[in-house]
């Protein structure tokens, strides 16, 4: 088909020749810059404004937007490759200087367009549908894990040079055109396709293949793969273009294992791809002339200078020699032959040794002095030693290590006395008081004596610790009003002043509080802390604006399962953002399956499903797609190691408790001093270190399906004599007694900076379904530990208001994780069940997440997200992870408490290694509320205003 197309070009070429460069206004230079310091702030507003032949000049930073270009201007990136997302080419344009991700497409117009100098990241260059909008020039771009570089359909004369495919499913495939394509200068690094041709045709030559296939053919596709042979550099440095390099990532391609014997780069062979598809001038590398190997000698003797008779061995280290000639006393005739000869000098005097080495392409040779003595000289004592400290706190040990020479003997006076404090090579002395010491080595022997200083500083005290200020706030941008919540995290610090609006007024010295922005502006934000050694600042930026843009819908959706057993019973959670309607389809076909919001479908057949979740606003519309594979057969189950422990250091005898919270396995193996003997077997138990060291504690478990291992570092020190006692705890303890833990489930997930977090507890072993939040930065395999509690947490001091559901506590990762510095938008989904709210008479509206912070309880908004026979499921927007109390007011008169307590803002273990411990007895934790004193007359009032308000309510339910 693709020769009956090529007939068709030239009439192709004369309507491309009409559009080329058609009439335009004269031509302007538009600047886009996302901080508002250009002509615009988005990209597609400034190609909204342009007209024909305007060039627009797109400065640094990550733009986040699809693009139509339906002028004919050029687009370029200043410096930087700043990103966009997908681009819709429907005129004659030129592009380069970008990242772009969501790829170029030309299926609606445009055409003689040029793609320059780009960076595509996992996406390309789409041409298609006919020829209206082929003679496209893609030029000296990088594709990098593209599913299809280039792909062209039913097109025709595009030209594709200079570019670089790596990691691509398929670099470039043309299919279905007119032929006239030529691919020439582009490199093609572990691909799994180079190039594909599907019923069309191209030049290509003077490419670097190194793929898995490098050029598949398919319905009658053809291919030239060479040009005349013409003098010039090709694309391996050598010094013709004719064919194509062709290799692959194991090194034995054809190009990689055929020698070029006449230094022309050219094979001495032809290299046939396919059946007729041959490339009769196959670059390989040009053939070399190996420099000649030199002789370089060189030689070391055991010793150069002594007393006659000498005798002196002679070690040849010479390179590239055949053969050696030693000439001993510099007299011009040969002394010895052998490689490493040994000689006797009897006669004293000074000696120049000459070695001459050779091979069939030189020689070279080597010299060097021996000196014979007449008679021996004295040897003198030369004193030195070694000493592990010189300075630090006292009480202060030190270890002197004598390293003197020629030395008989020794004597030590380390404190400046004048007396010998010890005569053995090594000892160690201990500075019971501050100053300034010297400690002196003298050392003897029967030609004389030599000494040797040091100086050892004694100390009082430790350098006094600095403040570190640190604090996060809850929003940094928004419309006015704009409340704020600030929080201190500052290190070290007894004092602190905020000044939030820039006007050098403190505006509060508390731990934590809110300030309410009235106006628009850019406002810094500073917090100065102190402590009895000095002062520290931290500053942030609050971007206060006045109006808001048009909203968006922003699809997004979770899943229970991605993967399964037919038939397979999957419940789609929305997680979609300003969507007023939603329309699934559960199985590609294009048919809408669902306008619920939540809805669950069952899959009964195998195979791999794409899920398309579009949702819409009154401002637009956004998809977003997921994989479901139902499976014939079970894949076995790994087991995955985990472990917890109270301690990661402390002072010895220090006692560690390891408790197992691996998933999978069936038996378990602990090896926590690391000498290969097993431990324990143990889901958990203490371990006591009694010396101090750096201990490698590993957790070895396994199933029927193989094993898995996790390790930990446990630092046991010394406690000093000064009495300072070291920092503990941390590290993915929790701080709540196991007696009070109902029951525990935890999950892993792999942070990735920027990337939407979310823990799935499938087990359903708690009223927690998920934890999620947007990642800010990376922190590689993450462990979130869900504990439903007995009754009240021990880290509280009493229940809040209403009726209790169920108390439990949520950790996320390592201790001081789960910040705003690291996190975002965190979520916790839970489920209650109906029998309990039909049993308490609590009304679904009044379901509250309650969170335990800076000593008081927080009413977290409770949103029903789905619900099945037994559970209504809910989500809540959380500001951080602590301690949780789900509540629902009944139909009765409910009663609300006051709480106080321990600010649970993070997790973390007492300074000396211990966990918090909370009330022990059920009667402790119970907070109480009593009535006696209010008088009958306040109860009848509370329950007519308790009605006149459920009045209202009902009046106001749409019916």
């Amino acid at each position: 088909m693709w020769k009956m197309k090529r007939e068709l070009s030239s009439l192709f070429i004369l309507i491309l020749s009409l559009q080329v460069f058609s009439g335009s206004a004269a031509a302007a230079i538009i600047y886009v810059d996302s901080d508002g310091s250009g002509n615009y702030a988005t990209v597609q507003a400034a190609l909204d404004n342009a007209v024909d032949g305007d060039t627009i000049i797109v400065r640094p930073g990550n733009y986040n937007e699809d693009l139509a270009v339906d002028v004919s201007v050029t687009l370029n990136g200043s410096s930087g490759y700043p990103t966009v997302g997908k681009i819709e080419v429907n005129r004659q344009s030129q592009i380069s200087g970008l990242t772009i991700t969501g790829g170029v497409r030309f299926e609606q117009a445009g055409m003689s367009c040029i793609i320059r100098n780009n960076k595509f990241d996992e996406c390309g260059v789409s041409i298609g549908n006919n020829y209206a909008y082929g003679n496209q020039t893609i030029i000296d771009n990088l594709f990098t894990d593209s599913p299809t570089g280039v792909f062209t359909y039913d097109s025709i004369y595009n030209k594709i040079t200079g570019n670089t495919f790596q990691n691509c499913h398929t670099g470039i495939e043309l299919t279905y055109g007119g032929g006239l394509h030529v691919v020439k200068d582009n490199t093609f690094q572990d691909c799994d396709v180079g190039v594909r041709l599907i019923d069309d045709s191209a030049t290509i030559y003077n490419n670097y293949f190194s793929s898995d296939i490098n050029l598949e053919l398919e319905d009658d596709g053809d291919a030239r793969l060479n040009t005349t042979k013409t003098t010039g550099t090709n694309i391996i440095d050598g010094p013709y273009i004719g064919g194509n390099f062709w290799g692959s990532p194991s090194g034995d391609g054809f190009s990689q294992i055929h020698l070029d014997t006449n230094g022309d780069g050219i094979a001495e062979e032809e290299y046939q791809v396919d059946e007729g598809v041959i490339d009769y001038l196959p670059l390989v590398t040009p053939r070399t002339e190996p420099e000649p190997v030199l002789p370089v000698a060189n030689f070391q003797a055991n010793t150069t200078r002594g007393h006659a008779p000498l005798s002196v061995l002679f070690t040849d280290l010479s390179e590239n020699a055949d053969s050696w000639n030693w000439d001993f006393d510099n007299n011009g005739q040969p002394d010895s032959t052998v490689q490493n000869p040994i000689y006797v000098y009897e006669v004293p005097g000074a000696y120049t040794v000459n070695l001459t080495v050779s091979n069939a392409n030189g020689t070279d040779t080597e010299t060097a002095v021996i000196t014979v003595l007449e008679e021996e000289l004295p040897v003198l004592p030369v004193a030195n030693f070694t000493l592990n400290k010189t300075s630090g706190y006292y009480p202060l040990t030190v270890l002197f290590t004598d390293t003197s020479q020629n030395a008989t003997s020794r004597s030590w006076d380390v404190n400046g006395d004048g007396v010998e404090d010890s005569n053995e090579t090594s000892f160690a002395y201990i500075y019971n008081s501050k100053g300034t010491y010297e400690a002196k080595l003298t050392v003897s022997n029967a030609n004389g004596t030599d000494t040797e200083t040091a100086v050892i500083t004694v100390l009082e005290e430790e350098i006094p610790i600095l403040p570190v200020a640190n604090f996060t706030l809850n929003k940094t941008s928004g419309y006015y009003p704009l409340a704020v919540l600030f929080t201190d995290l500052s290190e070290n610090a007894t004092s602190r002043i905020w000044d939030v609006n820039g006007d050098g007024v403190e505006d509060s010295d508390e731990t934590s509080f809110a300030y309410i922005y009235n106006s628009r502006g850019t406002y810094e934000a500073k917090l100065t802390v102190s402590n009895a050694n000095g002062t520290d600042t931290e500053t942030a930026v609050i971007t206060v604006l006045e109006e808001e843009l048009p909203v968006l819908p922003v699809a997004n959706f979770t899943l229970n399962k991605t993967s399964g057993y037919y038939p397979l019973t999957v419940l789609f959670t929305d997680l979609s953002e300003n969507a007023d309607s939603w329309s699934w389809d559960f199985d590609n076909n294009g048919q809408p399956d669902s306008t619920v919001q939540n809805p669950i479908y069952v899959y009964e057949v195998p195979g791999a499903y794409t899920v398309n979740l579009t949702v819409s606003n009154a401002n637009g519309t956004d998809t977003e797609t997921a994989v479901i594979t139902v499976l014939d057969e079970e894949i076995p189950i790994l087991p995955v190691a985990n472990f917890t422990l109270n301690k990661t250091s402390g002072y010895y005898p220090l006692t560690v408790l390891f408790t197992d919270t691996s998933q999978n396995a069936t038996s378990r193996s602990w090896d926590v001093n690391g000498d290969g003997v097993e431990d324990s077997n143990e889901t958990s138990f203490a371990y006591i270190y009694n010396s101090r060291g750096t201990y490698e504690a590993k957790l070895t478990v396994s199933n029927a399906n193989g094993t898995d291992t996790e390790t930990a570092t446990i630092d046991v020190v010394k406690k000093s004599s000064s009495g300072s006692s070291g920092g503990g705890g941390g590290g993915g303890g929790s701080p709540e007694p196991a007696k009070n833990v109902k029951v525990k489930e935890l999950a892993q997930v792999f942070i990735t900076n920027g990337k939407a977090i979310k823990f799935d507890f499938k087990n359903n072993a708690t009223c927690v379904v998920y934890v999620s939040f947007d990642a800010k930065k990376n922190a590689g395999k993450t462990t979130t530990i869900v504990e439903e509690l007995k009754g009240k947490s021990s880290l509280v001091s009493a229940l809040p208001a209403g009726e209790v559901y169920k108390s439990f506590n949520v950790w996320v990762g390592n201790s001081g994780y789960a910040t705003s510095k690291n996190i975002e938008n965190p979520v916790i989904c839970f489920k209650v069940e109906k029998a309990w709210m039909e049993d308490k008479s609590v009304d679904q509206a009044s379901i509250t997440l309650n969170r335990y912070n800076d000593k008081k309880w927080e009413q977290l908004p409770a949103k029903i997200s789905d619900e099945d026979d037994t559970y209504l499921y809910f989500a809540s927007d959380v500001l951080g992870f602590s301690s949780f109390v789900i509540t629902g007011t009944s139909e009765a008169v409910s009663e609300n408490v006051i709480e106080n307590g321990t600010s649970l803002e993070t997790r973390a273990l007492q300074d000396d290694g211990n966990e918090s411990k909370g009330p022990e007895t059920e009667d402790e934790q119970e907070g109480s509320t009593t009535f006696s004193d209010i008088p009958p007359v306040y109860g009848i009032i509370g329950i007519l205003v308790l009605g006149l308000i459920c009045v209202i309510i009902y009046l106001k339910l749409p019916k």
